[in-house]
């Protein structure tokens, strides 16, 4: 009678530890969880890295380019040259 219980309490004992333990399943799930979302941010950080890198190069070896990005961003023109700019905000 006493191997039973011994028996049964160290099979619940090792079920307990295995879930909740420090190694657990429940642990696993939250790293699996975790390393879903590393996976999404890295996939987002590898465009944003092309997309600069594009920009980078258009800056640098495209004059076109850099005339846009010059006018776009900073409001830039040629000399004698009017820019009219316009509210994008809707009125009641």
């Amino acid at each position: 009678m006493f191997k039973k219980v011994f028996a049964t309490l160290i099979v619940l004992f090792t079920a307990v530890i295995a879930v909740f333990g420090k190694n657990g399943l429940l642990e696993y799930f939250e790293m699996k969880n975790q390393i879903k979302d590393l996976r999404g941010r890295l996939s987002e950080l590898k465009s944003d890295y092309i997309k600069e890198g594009n920009e980078v190069y258009g800056l640098t070896k495209d004059d076109t380019f850099l005339e846009k990005h010059a006018r776009e961003n900073l409001k830039m023109s040629k000399p004698n040259e009017k820019v009219y700019l316009f509210n994008d905000k809707k009125s009641d």
